[in-house]
């Protein structure tokens, strides 16, 4: 969250221009599968996810001035995936495998 903050203020970007805030599990995850999601313990981590409640904390939404679909799809450790790319698959010399997001 402050470093979402952060840039709000110092960027000279207007939120609303910007698809999404990835952490960097999620950026990583990105680059590997062209997709944005991540586990609900890592974003509970970032202060937008309430773990208890498994939702997204309108508080630091509102806070940080995004909204929530400017993070990543989210869901519990391991329950998504999406394939490896075909440019990492040919660079590792492997057929597509599952890319999952798993917490820490």
């Amino acid at each position: 969250m402050p470093k979402v903050r952060h840039f709000a203020r110092h960027s000279g970007i207007p939120l609303e221009r910007v698809w999404k805030f990835p952490l960097l599990n999620e950026y990583i995850i990105y680059r590997l599968t062209g997709a944005v999601y991540g586990d609900t313990n890592i974003q509970g981590m970032s202060g937008f996810y309430h773990i208890g409640q498994q939702r997204w904390s309108q508080a630091a939404l509102d806070y940080a001035g995004i909204r929530a679909d400017q993070l990543a799809e989210t869901a519990p450790a391991a329950c998504i995936s999406r394939p490896l790319v075909a440019d990492w698959c040919a660079r590792l010399g492997i057929d597509p495998v599952p890319v999952y997001a798993c917490g820490n």
